[in-house]
């Protein structure tokens, strides 16, 4: 179990967050510059908070109400894995991995190695060079030494950034099965929705240096606390009368030519599109509508062939919607809920 309450004050905000994590991959989301990577280089020992306690298992890590309860970065059993991956370009792939263990001797070091090239899948790439591998290559370089040190906890990063989209899309189905495997308090940090979805057994979505609502990614997903944790999860929001928005996932969305006649329905442009496995992504808005997204089954797409600034009907089913309250309030609810009270 990995435990902390940690506070620091940075430029713009505080950062004021508790969490306890067990063997878990929980993930933390949110904008550029909220304090996501601030707190991994906390718990990493490389940056002190002002105040706080970190335990591992029991064991305190950290502790800054006893003056000198501190463990160094070396000696806290965690495994970094930073943005940028930091492969040192002038040594091999094998000898990248056995940087952090140099200590260890020749034999442990050698069977620690094979074993991180086996986890990850880089067996073949053992005497490459850095500057030979592709960027989903260089990431499972960089996530074997990382675990080579056999760590009590993972940090990942943003381990994800770097790569192009295809990459992106098979590397994280690749790492959550690593991630899986371990068994041990995983963080990853990310600001992509699908990235937290996919590794995270729960999220923790951050909004300057402070937690605004945490659960699994479904739970996150369907409930969102506020309109701005909706906003991460791609979710639609369309606002009402009574100050409460309608949110409704892209799926949710039926996009035609002709008007259905429906209670929720606009007239609006098709502004952008984009393939997403097999379905189309279009961004709608314009002709006074809502911005919106919706998420068109590729087949459909290729009956129809919907063209850029085409004037279309989105619409959602009443029983597809859920509610987001105003700031401050708890009510959220379906809306044959509202109309059978």
């Amino acid at each position: 179990m990995l435990a902390f309450s940690v506070r620091k004050r940075l430029r713009d905000f505080t950062l004021d967050l508790s969490l306890e994590i067990g063997t878990e991959t929980h993930v933390l989301i949110g904008h550029s510059g909220c304090g996501k990577s601030t707190t991994l280089r906390i718990l990493a020992g490389l940056m002190d908070p002002d105040q706080g306690r970190i335990e591992l298992d029991g064991r305190v890590l950290l502790d800054t109400k006893e003056r000198g309860r501190t463990v160094l970065p070396e000696d806290r059993d965690v495994g970094y894995l930073v943005q940028s991956y930091a492969l040192f370009p002038h040594l091999s792939v094998t000898d990248n991995i056995a940087y952090g263990i140099s200590r260890l001797d020749k034999g442990e070091r050698n069977k620690r190695v094979e074993e991180s090239l086996d986890l990850v899948g880089v067996r073949h790439l053992a005497r490459a060079m850095p500057g030979s591998l592709s960027g989903g290559e260089q990431q499972r370089v960089a996530l074997a030494r990382a675990l080579v040190r056999r760590p009590r906890f993972f940090l990942l990063d943003e381990p994800l950034s770097a790569l192009d989209i295809s990459t992106r899309v098979r590397v994280r189905g690749e790492l959550k099965t690593i991630l899986q495997g371990l068994s041990i308090p995983t963080i990853v940090v990310t600001h992509d929705y699908e990235d937290a979805r996919v590794l995270g057994d729960r999220i923790a979505v951050m909004d300057s240096g402070k937690i605004v609502q945490t659960g699994t990614a479904e739970e996150v997903a369907l409930r969102p606390a506020s309109a701005f944790v909706a906003a991460f999860t791609d979710t639609n929001l369309v606002g009402i009368e009574d100050g409460r928005k309608m949110a409704f996932d892209p799926w949710r969305v039926s996009v035609a030519r002709e008007p259905a006649g429906g209670e929720h329905e606009w007239r609006i442009y098709i502004q952008d599109m984009a393939r997403l496995g097999a379905f189309v992504r279009m961004h709608l808005g314009g002709n006074e509508g809502p911005s919106l997204l919706a998420d068109v089954p590729a087949d459909k797409m290729g009956r129809e062939a919907y063209s850029l600034g085409e004037t279309v009907y989105a619409s959602v089913t009443p029983d597809d919607i859920r509610f987001v309250a105003p700031p401050g309030t708890q009510d959220q609810t379906d809306p044959h809920e509202k109309e059978n009270s």
